[in-house]
């Protein structure tokens, strides 16, 4: 165990001083980021690294009172950071930022052991998540990540537009010639076909977002990033929910396209169920149930260059080369599929 990982495991109680500490997953790219998993006489507890220069400390603060308040109201499934031995969430020390929390139960299994009660599951957790994360009350300092609103403009539709414009404004060819000169790898090969989808759809999908910039909404505190791998079963119920990391003001429909779209790719009986599922608990408006068809298409043609920016233009080593082609993969799945949707 190096000095700075033991420097943070003394912080905490001595109940938690951990038996064995096992490296359990470094990141697929981001620098600084690690996750260790920590097994004591109390059980498993997940010690995580956030990646340098991340996310302000005032904003991951914010983010642990969010999480704490809502797991109070119900939802159990959130692993809430534990307190050191004086009273802090987050630690501080080698230009990074160390939390504890419960290592959660469960496997991300969705794909591989489907069916409808789990599907219910998961919508209900979402749903519970989304009534209990708008009922937050942020302090001064968490609004700009926090707050909620009513009649608004999602900023993911300008985001995702300004996204799209960089792209076809140099960020295509600049990907395209970085290929070019490249290995000749199955990687290289999966992100031109990538890269070919993405200049096909793009001018429609902007089309879209921009006509998206009149739809008003109501904005509050959601996951953004809640996808397959974050969504934990044991059995037929969601047992955890987690890396909350990305968790920003937006609307609901961000949050029900990202999850759908990994968990059930483009079969629209099994999104209609679902839906149907989540409005149980928390109905949604006529432009909330728009807005999650443009965030799923939008979503569909900017995942995989996400990964191609990365890799080709900024130089960021992926640690899990396989593992991030698996997603390419599924990602270009769902583009041919977009394609035939509007293409035909």
């Amino acid at each position: 165990m190096n000095r700075e990982l033991r420097s943070v495991i003394d912080r905490y109680p001595n109940l938690i001083q951990p038996e064995s500490v096992e490296l359990f997953d470094q990141g697929q790219g981001f620098s600084g980021a690690a996750i260790f998993r920590l097994t004591c006489g109390l059980g498993e507890f997940c010690l995580r690294r956030w990646p340098i220069n991340s996310l302000p400390e005032s904003r991951i603060l914010g983010l642990h009172r969010l999480l704490k308040e809502t797991h109070q109201a119900g939802v159990s499934q959130l692993a809430v950071a534990i307190e050191t031995t004086d009273d802090q969430t987050l630690i501080a020390t080698h230009g990074h930022h160390w939390q504890l929390e419960p290592w959660m139960p469960g496997t991300a299994d969705f794909r591989e052991n489907p069916n409808t009660d789990r599907l219910h599951a998961a919508m209900r957790c979402l749903a519970q998540w989304h009534l209990a994360a708008g009922e937050f009350q942020p302090r001064a300092d968490e609004r700009q990540w926090f707050a909620s609103m009513s009649d608004a403009t999602s900023p993911a539709v300008a985001e995702r537009g300004k996204r799209i414009r960089k792209l076809q404004d140099g960020g295509c060819d600049a990907i395209g010639r970085a290929i070019a000169q490249s290995n000749h790898d199955e990687f290289d090969s999966i992100s031109q076909s990538l890269l070919n989808r993405f200049n096909e759809l793009a001018a429609k999908v902007a089309d879209e977002l921009a006509g998206a910039a009149s739809i008003r909404v109501s904005l509050q505190p959601c996951i953004r990033d809640v996808w397959h791998d974050h969504v934990l079963f044991t059995g037929n119920e969601v047992s955890g929910l987690i890396d909350l990391s990305a968790c920003r003001t937006e609307n609901v429909a961000t949050d029900l396209a990202r999850l759908l779209g990994s968990l059930l790719s483009d079969d629209s009986a099994a999104w209609a169920t679902a839906l149907d599922a989540y409005q149980t608990l928390r109905p949604l408006t006529a432009n909330e149930q728009q807005l999650v068809g443009i965030f799923d298409r939008s979503a569909v043609l900017l995942s995989g260059m996400t990964w191609l920016e990365r890799h080709y233009l900024q130089n960021i080593r992926l640690a899990d080369v396989d593992r991030v082609i698996d997603r390419l993969k599924h990602y270009l799945g769902r583009l041919d599929h977009l394609s035939s949707l509007i293409f035909g």
